[in-house]
């Protein structure tokens, strides 16, 4: 049993500190678009293989898979027609062999993280160390 000054003291701290919950939390835009996308493609395919996972849950990634949704280590992996690049987005060999090997692409990557790419391509042509 705590003692009183225990129980003062636990009083002080939750008159010091507030706890406030965000208003809005779970998934960012990048990985909510990610899965709308995905959702919608289902619906007209049996199976779509995604270059990872698209989401760091495992029970949406059990969820998924039970959709036809399977996450696949690389391309050498891919044994559905269409294969998605995650909101992490792919390094450009990648796209390269996905045109080249025949496959339906679902490029999910998120717009923040294309900029980011983006500027790093510019930045290296421009002979910065990256």
């Amino acid at each position: 049993m705590a003692s009183a000054a225990q129980r003062a003291c636990r009083r002080e701290i939750h008159r010091m500190f507030e706890i406030k919950m965000a208003k809005e939390m779970g998934m960012c835009f990048g990985v909510r678009d990610t899965l709308k996308m995905i959702d919608e493609a289902i619906t007209s395919r049996q199976r779509i293989d995604t270059l990872g996972t698209l989401v760091h849950n495992p029970q949406l990634v059990e969820k998924l898979s039970g959709q036809g949704i399977e996450v696949v280590g690389g391309l050498e992996s891919v044994h559905a027609p269409t294969v998605a690049v995650t909101a992490h987005g792919a390094a450009p060999e990648v796209y390269k062999r996905v045109e080249t090997s025949g496959l339906e692409l679902i490029d999910t990557t998120c717009p923040l993280v294309t900029r980011v790419q983006q500027l790093g391509k510019t930045l290296m042509e421009q002979g910065r160390l990256i």
